[in-house]
């Protein structure tokens, strides 16, 4: 399939949300010493099949 961009308002969702909603794994460091990677390598390592 191809993927095709849209704006925020093509969209349409029933309530505004913010351009930038990223969430903080800061608390889940601290408390677990876990540290998450990022998407993207996550991304990559989903594509590579690891």
């Amino acid at each position: 399939p191809r993927v095709v961009g849209i704006t925020t308002a093509e969209y349409g969702a029933p309530a505004q949300r913010p351009l930038n909603s990223v969430l903080s794994n800061s608390r889940l460091e601290a408390t677990f010493g876990v540290r998450m990677s990022t998407w993207q390598d996550q991304l990559r390592d989903c594509l590579a099949g690891s």
